[in-house]
């Protein structure tokens, strides 16, 4: 039996198309009540029969995208949506329990809620296409996430800050400053 944390989405190269799970995830603080985890490590698995036509090709593209060390600085949450702003979230949150019907938010056309830092938007692609199938899309974004816990004059309270990397203009810290064309940043904290 296989156990897995969470669903990346899903990858094709030459034979077919893979799952992207998470194996293992650890925790990495906490926003209000909701845990914040990082990816430990992940597996992919096939969902086809393996043959060895273009076997070695295929092993060459796997083990390229097994290089991508998705265990350093991607995060993610089962209830709390790390891609927007705490205010966005709240907003959200106040309509819902006003009874406004909110769409899942990676169907979401509005530019308000855009979902630019949502790393695995493209592998999600296949289960998007389907209505209903959302809920098993988990968002995951690269960047950096820290929790501490402070205390001043007598008050304990508890900052975050997360800093998310944008999937449209991404690039080494140095090539990739302030915006580009389409007015998309690099960097958001």
């Amino acid at each position: 039996a296989l156990k897995a944390s969470g669903l990346v989405g899903f990858i094709r190269f030459l034979q077919g198309y893979y799952l992207i799970l998470i194996k293992k995830h650890k925790k990495a603080g906490k926003i209000g009540h909701h845990y914040i985890l990082s990816i430990e490590s992940t597996t992919l698995v096939p969902l086809f029969a393996e043959t060895t036509f273009r076997n070695r090709d295929e092993k060459h593209f796997k083990d390229q995208f097994n290089n991508l060390n998705l265990s350093k600085d991607f995060y993610f949450s089962y209830s709390y949506e790390l891609s927007r702003t705490v205010q966005q979230n709240l907003a959200d949150a106040l309509r819902g329990t006003a009874g406004e019907r909110l769409r899942p938010l990676m169907l979401e056309r509005d530019p308000s809620k855009h979902h630019r830092f949502v790393w695995n938007f493209h592998h999600m692609t296949p289960l998007l296409q389907k209505e209903g199938w959302q809920h098993w899309c988990l968002s995951i974004i690269h960047g950096f996430f820290a929790c501490t816990r402070c205390s001043s004059f007598g008050w304990t309270f508890e900052v975050a800050l997360v800093a998310r990397r944008s999937r449209f203009y991404a690039g080494t810290r140095y090539r990739k400053r302030g915006l580009n064309v389409d007015g998309q940043v690099g960097n958001d904290a």
